[in-house]
């Protein structure tokens, strides 16, 4: 759908040199999101598939993560401490594997204590 793109950089009037783009959407085009959605459904199905480790939902139900695609929030969720740290590895495996990479300076980690009676 992008094969042969080339680009330049317009600033002050002036223009670039062109070059190759090799990844990446489109700025505008319709079908990004629903690419990066797409790409971002895939890598979390495959990083949380191993076990289910998530939440009790319903009965038989796990919730394993929670994805706001407008605001790039991923929420993974977890009972244990062991079991987010593997799960947080695998989802930083599964993306690198597509071309995406985590920001461990924009990642946050939060903890509830709350012990159901």
């Amino acid at each position: 759908m992008y094969a042969n793109n080339q680009c330049c950089v317009r600033h002050g009037g002036q223009k670039s040199d062109w070059f190759a783009v090799k990844s990446g959407v489109r700025q505008g085009c319709i079908i990004s999101p629903l690419l990066s959605l797409i790409v971002i459904d895939w890598v979390m199905k495959r990083a949380t598939i191993q076990q289910l480790r998530g939440i009790a939902w319903k009965s038989f139900n796990h919730l394993e993560d929670e994805d706001l695609a407008n605001d790039k929030i991923i929420a993974l969720l977890s009972h244990s401490q062991r079991d987010m740290q593997e799960k947080t590895s695998c989802l930083e495996t599964t993306a690198r594997s597509v071309g995406l990479k985590i920001s461990h300076y924009k990642s946050e980690v939060m903890t509830n204590q709350h012990k159901i009676q």
